[in-house]
């Protein structure tokens, strides 16, 4: 069961959520409700429904006589009807009311899920002294199991490699605009049987109103299939991430990488060591102590917990910038301001510029998102070979915080591809092109070309220059 967002309702499909064109469609009684083709508007409202919209208009444009004869030579029962939902989602909405556009939208899902289930069971009018409880039970759970429909937006300019076999630097760097775009709200049975991970093994993605779940990597026999319900490693620290879960679902995170010291939590808001040759990271807001069987207590303002030594192999990029959390045995605690590494204090009272590429560490999101900013805006410029730098940092940066078959880390690599079309250097974007496609075919398999069409265009067009202009 889904419904679109209200932010939405004038520009996208009311049932398959797609863009509307320019002849849209609409039902025949409210008005309210949009649709892009006539398929979605009878699975919406119904095929009886519209045809009776149909014969309404027919009517009044033909004779008495012509009118009988045309109503008598259509069959009752059509063909074309046989896969129409018996339940259409709109019709309880209709009417002439504008209820649907006016609540919110939790409340009209819940509305929906309701109708749907009396119909399902002939509940009957002596059932209807109930509905209101049931409504109420069915707004707090769908807040809780509901699932944003997301499709992948580019705001970059359409066939942008389509163009001419003269690649200008300036009109065609293309330095990726994709965006998420939330524009529905749904249940779905299954997607609602998968646990939260903020690393997780299974990725979800929409076509239209349909829900496709892939796994992203290899799964061990008896390992749970994990989804992330919005946070995850690398978009927010271990303290922000619990935050939120918290708040919106009312439960503490126990996942894997919420219970184990990692790289990503330690770096992604951290501080740079002011000691000369020392890459250790300073937190804000976060101290950790030390207890006998080796695990670590984190307590900051909004959270605290114990975390697990990681094994061996993990320890590596660790240890470079927080040494003491892992090796010095008798370590009591360390406080905000204390380098993980060395223990050097850094008074950040007294730190003005918190965003100084100078004074944040060089592996945090705060200098990624800088590199990204300003590469795109020597890219914008014309001056692709800083341009060029700067993205290569970010992607080394984004490689830590999250891992390097992430699709935060294939969006970069699209933009570093672009812009080395630019520079002429052929075969590095074509290698660029087809690292970022070997990692949106682990999230969205052989849908990559339908949801990312840019990634061939790209490709197509690094080929053909780097063959002297011959299409391949």
């Amino acid at each position: 069961m889904q419904i679109i967002m209200k932010s939405y309702r004038e520009t996208h499909c009311h049932f398959c959520f797609n863009e509307l064109p320019a002849d849209t469609l609409f039902c025949n009684s409210c008005t309210i409700s949009l649709y892009c083709s006539e398929h979605c508007l009878e699975q919406a409202v119904g095929c009886q429904f519209v045809r009776i919209g149909r014969f309404s208009i027919m009517q009044n444009n033909l004779s008495e006589e012509l009118w009988k004869h045309v109503n008598e030579s259509i069959p009752k029962n059509r063909s074309a009807c046989a896969n129409v939902c018996n339940q259409p989602e709109h019709t309880h909405e209709c009417g002439g009311s504008h209820w649907s556009a006016v609540l919110p939208t939790d409340v009209v899902l819940a509305g929906r899920v309701l109708m749907k289930s009396m119909e399902n069971r002939k509940l009957g009018l002596e059932f209807s002294k109930h509905i209101e409880t049931l409504l109420v039970l069915l707004i707090s759970q769908i807040r809780v199991n509901s699932m944003a429909v997301v499709h992948m937006k580019s705001v970059d300019e359409p066939n942008l490699f389509i163009k001419s076999s003269d690649f200008s630097p300036i009109r065609n760097a293309f330095t990726s605009t994709v965006e998420q775009v939330r524009v529905g709200l749904a249940i779905y049975s299954m997607g609602s049987l998968f646990n939260h991970s903020c690393k997780p093994n299974l990725h979800a993605y929409f076509l239209s109103r349909t829900l496709h779940l892939r796994c992203t990597e290899l799964v061990p026999a008896k390992c749970p299939l994990e989804l992330s319900y919005g946070p995850q490693v690398g978009q927010q620290d271990l303290q922000g991430r619990q935050e939120i879960l918290q708040d919106q679902y009312s439960f503490k995170c126990c996942c894997v990488v919420c219970s184990e010291l990692n790289l990503s939590d330690l770096v992604i808001n951290s501080f740079w060591c002011p000691k000369s040759n020392c890459l250790g990271a300073i937190l804000g807001n976060v101290s950790y102590q030390k207890h006998e069987d080796n695990s670590l207590l984190v307590t900051s303002p909004s959270y605290s917990g114990k975390l697990s030594i990681p094994v061996v192999y993990c320890k590596a990029n660790i240890r470079e910038v927080a040494y003491s959390l892992l090796e010095k045995v008798n370590l009591q605690e360390i406080g905000p301001g204390y380098c993980l590494s060395c223990l050097t204090f850094l008074d950040l009272a007294s730190t003005t510029n918190y965003s100084s590429k100078s004074v944040r560490h060089p592996y945090s999101k705060v200098v990624s998102q800088a590199e990204d900013s300003v590469g795109e805006a020597f890219a914008m410029i014309g001056q692709l070979e800083p341009a060029r730098q700067h993205c290569q940092e970010s992607i080394k940066i984004l490689e830590r915080l999250y891992h390097t078959n992430h699709i935060a880390v294939a969006h970069e690599w699209m933009k570093l591809a672009s812009i080395q079309l630019s520079l002429g250097n052929h075969a590095d974007a074509l290698y660029g092109v087809m690292r970022a496609e070997t990692i949106f075919s682990l999230y969205y398999g052989f849908h990559v070309a339908k949801i990312f069409p840019f990634v061939e265009d790209l490709k197509k067009e690094a080929r053909r220059i780097q063959l002297g202009g011959v299409s391949v």
